[in-house]
């Protein structure tokens, strides 16, 4: 006994060492395993908070679907497809209720240049006092301090170029320029522009003014000069805000369609004021040579905006061009309902999808989208003047009503 009470002093420190330890290893547990949760419990809230954002962002993104623009400036470039483009929005501006920039004139004196502004820029059928105008779709000679004074609060400016040699064979049969080289006689197509362009003959009426240039708002006394042309092109290149190709006409149409926020429904369309006929005469290496020289503002012109335009779909990114395989196969069955089916249904409907909302096409969208160019103007026209002529009769009756 003496022996352990005298030992015990001498275990005593060995004890409190191993109760010390083992107090050190309990307190590192605990601080381990109160980590454990508190980390959990962090990632937890990240992740949490994750979700939450990316909810919030995708409601955000719902409730923030952007609205219709409507007011568009669509420079209607001659031989461009702009017909089919000047329908399309003739079509959206009747079904929304909006008003045109359209000239003033008499079809029965005008018969063939009624439906064109030129540059008579205040020659316009008026508006209401309190209205404004929302579209431009008509021929005019492109002035930005014109355009501004019609679009006050700003528009989207729109053109669209073409092909320069595709371009000058279209107008060569519309505007008659086969004819007069041919005297109306039968000659072979092989060749047939050759000695025509050679004496580098144009004819005002199907080159000098109606070219891209022209209408573009390049005088004529600039043609040859290529330094002024660039820089007149930067400046083009400020103002317009989408310059189509025809040559890509469902991607231009796709490229319009989200920038203006519209849906698939207000781009369908048919072709409107096509010549195929052109088809049949080829241009030879010569002429071809020979047209690069002659139409050199047309060729600076299409090799600016083709080059922009990719650059503004690549930005879109890689589902644009899903966009426009989709448009193409909503068109495909557009194409068939107003060719012959129409016959077996009153409508064709087009189901909702990720890039529009369901719609019906009717039997009378077919006929609008048919309808010649000069007869729908003839038909907006009418509709602009009924309008502008009652609010005349009514300003009358309540000045009348006040006396």
């Amino acid at each position: 006994m003496m022996n352990l009470l005298y030992n015990f002093p001498d275990t005593l420190p060995m004890a409190k060492k191993n109760h010390t330890e083992l107090f050190v290893i309990l307190l590192g547990a605990c601080c381990f395993f109160c980590l454990l949760l508190a980390y959990n419990d962090v990632q937890y809230s990240h992740t949490a908070i994750y979700k939450n954002t990316l909810q919030s962002m995708l409601q955000f993104n719902i409730k923030q679907k952007c609205e219709k623009k409507k007011y568009v400036a669509f420079l209607k470039v001659h031989k461009a497809g702009s017909s089919t483009v000047s329908n399309i929005l003739q079509r959206f501006s009747t079904r929304y209720g909006l008003n045109l920039v359209l000239p003033n004139k008499d079809r029965d004196s005008q018969p063939t240049m009624f439906h064109v502004i030129g540059r008579n820029y205040d020659r316009l059928i008026p508006l209401p006092d309190d209205e404004d105008f929302n579209i431009l779709c008509n021929h005019v000679v492109y002035n930005r301090r014109q355009l501004k004074r019609w679009f006050k609060n700003g528009a989207f400016y729109t053109a669209i170029v073409r092909d320069p040699k595709e371009r000058f064979l279209s107008s060569a049969f519309y505007f008659g320029l086969l004819h007069k080289i041919t005297n109306g006689t039968k000659i072979s197509r092989k060749g047939v522009f050759t000695n025509y362009l050679r004496k580098r003959i144009m004819n005002s009426s199907s080159s000098d003014d109606l070219n891209m240039a022209h209408d573009f708002g390049i005088k004529n006394k600039y043609y040859n000069n290529e330094q002024y042309i660039n820089r007149y092109i930067q400046l083009l290149d400020i103002e317009f805000d989408l310059v189509m190709i025809l040559e890509y006409f469902d991607e231009s149409l796709i490229l319009l369609k989200r920038k203006l926020c519209w849906d698939i429904r207000d781009i369908v369309y048919l072709v409107v004021n096509s010549n195929r006929k052109k088809d049949e005469h080829a241009l030879s290496e010569e002429d071809l040579k020979i047209l690069r020289d002659i139409q050199k503002p047309d060729e600076m012109l299409y090799s600016f905006f083709t080059d922009r335009f990719w650059k503004q779909v690549y930005n879109e990114g890689p589902d644009f061009f899903q966009e426009v395989q989709y448009f193409k196969s909503v068109q495909k069955r557009v194409r068939e309902f107003c060719e012959t089916g129409y016959i077996k249904s009153e409508f064709l409907k087009i189901e909702a999808s990720r890039w529009n909302n369901k719609f019906h096409l009717l039997v009378r969208d077919c006929t609008w989208m048919k309808t010649s160019e000069l007869n729908l103007n003839d038909i907006v026209m009418k509709r602009q003047w009924d309008k502008y002529n009652a609010f005349v009769q009514n300003r009358k009756a309540n000045l009348i009503n006040v006396v």
